[in-house]
């Protein structure tokens, strides 16, 4: 049975607007978020799903909740962004700031080789496994043939390069964006971004 999975980056919240770091910070939708959310009705309205699976943090199930038209939403705590420890709530300037640059470049490397955490966060090893296992789990032990995954946007990143290795420039993941993944041959392929809110009238 071929299976694929929409990956949906929840809509904006204050934290990005404020280029603050958000990780595992339970940081609701504003206002223009929802709107994004809204705009994405329209994307589930042309290619429904069958299943509809969330993070558990409020801006990714808000997302769902007002996108996707399910009454039932599956919410599982390992879909949630990277966790970024000490420095949740900080911006770039402030993080490098404390941390110094040579730090923040090895956090936001996409290398296949990159390993870094700032304190108390996860690596980039340990959250595309989280990430991975979780999405696996999801092909394997549920039956249907598209469903939506609403999730974060630095997870998609990590998850889009270590996927697609041969990608140069830094993939764009916008708010409400909409990504391909599809199950072949035991296998997670990304087929990247299909859904830009921004190119939606009104």
């Amino acid at each position: 049975m071929s299976k694929s999975l929409y990956l949906v980056r929840h809509g904006v919240t204050d934290w990005n607007v404020q280029r603050k770091m958000q990780g595992h910070s339970n940081i609701p939708l504003n206002e223009t978020g929802r709107l994004q959310a809204q705009k994405l009705q329209r994307f589930f309205q042309k290619n429904p799903v069958d299943l509809v699976f969330s993070s558990d943090l409020d801006r990714a199930l808000q997302t769902a909740q007002i996108s996707s038209g399910f009454p039932s939403i599956i919410q599982m705590p390992g879909l949630r962004e990277v966790s970024l420890g000490d420095i949740e709530g900080q911006t770039e300037s402030e993080v490098v700031a404390r941390y110094g640059q040579a730090s923040w470049d090895h956090w936001a490397s996409l290398a296949p080789e990159a390993n870094f955490a700032f304190p108390g966060g996860e690596t980039h090893q340990e959250s595309l496994s989280r990430f991975k296992h979780h999405l696996e789990q999801i092909f394997r032990h549920h039956e249907f043939k598209k469903a939506a995954v609403y999730t974060h946007g630095l997870m998609i990143r990590r998850l889009g390069h270590h996927l697609r290795p041969e990608m140069r420039e830094i993939l764009e993941i916008p708010n409400c964006g909409v990504f391909e993944l599809h199950w072949r041959q035991d296998r997670l392929h990304f087929e990247g971004l299909i859904f830009h809110p921004a190119n939606e009238p009104g």
